[in-house]
């Protein structure tokens, strides 16, 4: 009996310690997306001031941003730049991103239980509907 109150015991402290999965599931259809904003390079410092120059210059800076309809209304989504803060796996940003069109369907979590990415941002959503989440818990549908 010790030995099974034990091990029930230090199967309550792993459980505890190790990571909650991301829950509360949610589907809908992906109506707009955005992000990898062009930005403008400095040119070589000259007498202590800096210029700029007339081109842009694009940075892939991995920056998705897409808004999701759901019945629970419409969703803003980040995916994590640091592909840390959810699931593992072999969905980076840039897979998904390029599986992502507009009429998209997808499913997607929107809790986290209070974890955090690889820079510390929090994962999940504010009251407001608008987070960040894995891409790796990112379930493309269609």
């Amino acid at each position: 009996m010790k030995k099974f109150a034990t091990f029930i015991f230090l199967g309550l402290i792993i459980s505890a310690c190790s990571p909650t999965p991301p829950s509360d599931y949610l589907e809908g259809e992906i109506i707009s997306i955005g992000g990898d904003y062009e930005k403008i390079q400095p040119k070589a410092e000259r007498n202590g001031l800096i210029g700029f120059s007339n081109e842009t210059v694009k940075i892939n800076t991995n920056d998705v941003v897409f808004s999701v309809k759901t019945k629970l209304g419409d969703y803003i989504i980040q995916l994590d730049p640091t592909d840390g803060g959810g699931s593992p796996g072999p969905q980076t940003v840039s897979n998904v991103k390029f599986a992502l069109k507009r009429g998209t369907k997808i499913k997607f979590p929107t809790n986290y239980h209070k974890r955090k990415n690889r820079q510390n941002n929090p994962m999940g959503f504010s009251k407001s509907r608008v987070g960040m989440v894995d891409p790796d818990d990112i379930e493309i549908l269609d």
